[in-house]
């Protein structure tokens, strides 16, 4: 299950009036290769049997290079290096997933695909989205308090849906690891503040967030309209340190901005 790419072409017999196709002669050049201006690439491979036995041959084209097509062979022969060679079912199941992929000329289903696709015994477009996942959890969790679950359901629609949820990628993909995307521009913090993934903070973000957790906790010892009552710090800073804090958190997002 090698497969092979090919040239083809609109060209049809000025007789029969029929396409040429492969037989085209203008497809190759005197010495034997073929053409460089004639002609589109085309694949061919064989996947394994379907489970009544009859053989499926799959090509697929045009496409603009010899490497496109050669990369979509790429992707086939490594679909069918995951499942078991010496079971049927999942043979048939992977030869089914690269079938139906090719015939809506849509991404063949990368390995982690394949393997989530047999241990689950679905398809891949069978999986639910993350966003539906997490939208439906909270109904499946018992005994459970009300403001417990009601918690819940906050933290998965302003923080865990935008982030995870939205991305458009095929299910079993990892969701873009680049803070910017449409979906994950959604995701704001409660007093309207955007804030990065997790997965995409660099150095200078995770300097930021350590930076205003010490203001926050230099705050919080410092006596004000949220904190009355409590005593000012020791050393009499309350005023230089809240303008610190302030000016050292403004200054941190201008620059992450800019």
């Amino acid at each position: 299950m090698k497969g092979s790419t090919f040239k083809r072409c609109g060209c049809r017999d000025s007789v029969t009036g029929r396409r040429l196709g492969r037989s085209c002669p203008q497809l190759r050049r005197p010495g034997g290769g073929w053409s460089r201006t004639h002609g589109h690439w085309h694949w061919q491979i064989e996947v394994p049997a379907r489970a009544d036995g009859t053989r499926r041959p799959l090509r697929h084209g045009p496409y603009a290079t010899q490497a496109d097509a050669d990369a979509v062979l790429d992707r086939i022969r490594a679909a069918l290096a995951v499942p078991d060679p010496t079971d049927p079912h999942t043979t048939v199941k992977t030869g089914d997933l690269i079938e139906t992929a090719a015939k809506a000329s849509a991404p063949v289903p990368a390995p982690d695909q394949v393997r989530r696709a047999l241990h689950l015994d679905i398809t891949p477009t069978e999986l639910p989205t993350m966003q539906a996942y997490l939208t439906d959890w909270p109904a499946g969790r018992k005994n459970i308090k009300t403001g417990t679950l009601r918690s819940y359901e906050g933290h998965i629609r302003l923080y865990l849906i935008p982030n995870l949820g939205r991305p458009s990628a095929l299910p079993g993909e990892s969701a873009p690891a680049s803070w910017g995307t449409a979906g994950q521009a959604e995701g704001r913090h409660p007093r309207g503040e955007a804030f990065p993934a997790p997965a995409s903070r660099s150095p200078a973000d995770r300097r930021w967030a350590a930076g205003s957790r010490r203001c926050r906790r230099r705050r919080r010892s410092l006596p004000g309209p949220s904190h009355p009552g409590r005593p000012a710090a020791a050393d009499g800073r309350s005023v230089a340190d809240r303008a610190t804090c302030r000016t050292t958190i403004v200054a941190t997002r201008l620059r992450r901005v800019s």
